[in-house]
């Protein structure tokens, strides 16, 4: 998508229930989120029906989230495994309390 799809369409909530919302497009999907927004996905831990190699990809998707200074992270053991993200002001805004 292009660059300035972005700087108009932006959302409160996002539940990324697919690859292309965890994994083929994360950036584009982050960058859709409002500052305040929840990025919300699912099936985060191990599962018997997982194809080889996909429990390398959902660590390092989590690592990728978990680094990531502009959101704040919750990992929550339950059900397939769910992670809620909130999308965090920049540093620069908040240093001029806007």
């Amino acid at each position: 998508m292009p660059d300035e799809y972005f700087t108009y369409k932006k959302y409160d909530y996002i539940f990324a229930d697919t690859w292309h919302g965890k994994y083929l497009m994360l950036e584009e999907t982050l960058g859709m989120l409002k500052e305040g927004g929840f990025y919300i996905i699912d099936d985060m831990l191990p599962q018997d029906n997982w194809i080889e190699g996909h429990h390398e990809k959902a660590s390092c998707l989590l690592k990728t989230l978990q680094d990531r200074e502009d959101l704040v992270l919750t990992k929550l053991n339950w059900a397939s495994g769910v992670v809620i993200a909130v999308k965090k002001k920049p540093r620069a805004l908040k240093e001029l309390g806007i």
